[in-house]
């Protein structure tokens, strides 16, 4: 249980085991503006509350069932500047 996601960077590891997801995400400033994630896949769709303005940190915990799932950030064009991660749960 546990992945560590630094929103800027992208997803930090690629697979999870099955059940609890934890993910921490932490805005560095590196895009102007707000940044958020959301975790879509087998039926699931999660999202933080709010978009993240630069130097915020937020969780989300989603149970996810073994599956693949893609985490893109939503806002304007981020997600063409290379925040997006597949995520494998098994």
């Amino acid at each position: 249980m546990g992945v560590a996601l630094i929103v800027v960077a992208a997803l930090l590891v690629s697979t999870a085991v099955l059940g609890a997801v934890r993910a921490v995400a932490q805005d560095d400033g590196a895009f102007e503006g707000v940044t958020t994630f959301l975790i879509v896949g087998d039926g699931v769709e999660a999202a933080l509350e709010a978009p993240l303005a630069p130097g915020d940190t937020a969780e989300l915990t989603v149970d996810l069932p073994a599956g693949t799932y893609q985490i893109v950030c939503p806002v304007a064009n981020h997600e063409t500047l290379g925040m997006t991660r597949e995520l494998t749960v098994v």
